[in-house]
């Protein structure tokens, strides 16, 4: 089969250097809600040209353990987006202890592309919440979620 690298948009492979989050267990997960708690984040099938990813209700906090990942520092690499039907806005934060990420998604927003540095073995906390009214449905898609090392290594690169 011939393709076009125009039509490439990515390639999924396994290299050691890099940990895809769809493969990892959260660590914790906390949720509350304005009646219930939201449905837990799922696994779900990418609404673009994604691999992977994974959608977030408001008023959720998930918990990560960096993985331990060559013998440099890791990057963590994500894109989020509203998800498919997407009426309300949120506001998300990612994080550790010394660095934090802070978006607020429309339901009209584009994608954006997040990084932040991290150190293995510390924690990655991802927080949803309402932006303004509760507007159902509202959630968010933490796309092609991974983290790399940035090892100067060449077998872990």
């Amino acid at each position: 089969i011939r393709v076009p690298i125009s039509n490439v948009h990515s390639l999924k492979r396994r290299p050691e250097n890099i940990a895809w989050l769809s493969d990892l267990r959260a660590k914790a997960y906390e949720a509350t809600g304005p009646v219930i708690p939201p449905p837990s984040p799922k696994k779900i099938n990418p609404t673009s040209a994604a691999l992977s990813a994974l959608k977030v209700n408001p008023k959720s906090k998930i918990t990560y353990s960096v993985p331990q990942l060559g013998n440099g520092n890791i990057i963590f690499r994500s894109t989020l987006a509203p998800s498919k039907g997407n009426r309300g806005s949120v506001k998300t934060s990612l994080g550790n202890s010394i660095d934090n990420i802070i978006t607020t998604i429309k339901p009209n927003s584009s994608e954006q592309l997040i990084e932040i540095n991290l150190k293995s073995g510390t924690d990655l906390e991802f927080e949803v919440n309402f932006q303004d009214r509760l507007i159902f449905p509202c959630a968010v898609e933490l796309r092609n979620a991974h983290f790399v090392s940035t090892s100067t290594d060449k077998e872990n690169t």
